[in-house]
């Protein structure tokens, strides 16, 4: 047989070494649970431009998402048939889901429900998409988000940090920044709004972040929504950030 492999010779003094191949990292999938039809689309195209999400999953029933691999993220409709806080939980258990997270629908029960299961955060409706795609990465990353105008209060239950203090030691001025941020503005529109130069504002940004102990406006958001509310409308679009 010729020292050869697919016509290619191979040299006598070179001992072949097997290649170690690395394994490829697991894709980071989002379940998506919701029996509303619209709610479920609109739900899975907010997921869709997370970029730490590789696949979505979409379901119209708990029962249908029970099996499958671990999923990252799983996210249930508030107004999901069927929905109960031990379902809830099983679900997550299954997919050994790394986080939960809440879509609000009518009512309040299937919200508390989901809290009561271990939501780390809630979609109102009435976020922007950038804020959204916020809420998203903060969930996976571990984080939490709970709005007080969500009519149930984080402290009647041990699964979520406490609520912080309302007046965080900000001033009037840099309240009125931190609400703007909360709306998904960027620097610019925060600037018009108020009347003041770019520049200030990232003065005031500064130092809320400073005093809520965050480092990028994400979390920061997420530590004012529990005190300011989900104050942003629908009709509210944040610009590009500067």
């Amino acid at each position: 047989m010729p020292d050869s492999l697919f016509s290619l010779s191979v040299p006598a003094t070179e001992t072949p070494v097997a290649s170690q191949e690395r394994p490829s990292p697991t894709p980071r999938t989002a379940v998506i649970v919701a029996s509303d039809r619209f709610a479920l689309q609109g739900i899975a195209a907010l997921a869709g431009q997370v970029h730490s999400i590789d696949s979505i999953e979409a379901h119209d029933s708990l029962d249908a998402a029970m099996s499958g691999p671990a999923a990252a993220l799983i996210i249930v409709h508030a107004g999901t048939s069927g929905l109960t806080t031990p379902r809830v939980a099983a679900l997550t258990e299954r997919r050994q889901a790394g986080a939960l997270l809440a879509a609000r629908g009518s009512g309040g029960s299937g919200v508390a429900a989901l809290r009561t299961a271990g939501a780390r955060a809630l979609l109102t409706g009435r976020e922007t998409p950038a804020l959204c795609a916020s809420l998203f990465e903060l969930t996976l990353a571990g984080g939490w988000c709970w709005p007080a105008a969500a009519g149930i209060d984080p402290d009647e239950s041990g699964l979520l940090p406490r609520r912080p203090a309302p007046a965080f030691g900000l001033t009037a001025r840099q309240w009125e920044v931190a609400a703007e941020l909360v709306r998904g503005h960027s620097n610019k529109v925060i600037a018009v709004a108020l009347g003041m130069s770019e520049g200030t504002v990232k003065i005031h940004l500064t130092a809320v972040f400073r005093t809520l102990g965050v480092r990028n406006r994400a979390t920061a958001v997420a530590r004012l929504i529990p005190v300011l509310g989900a104050t942003v409308s629908p009709g509210e679009q944040g610009g590009e950030r500067q």
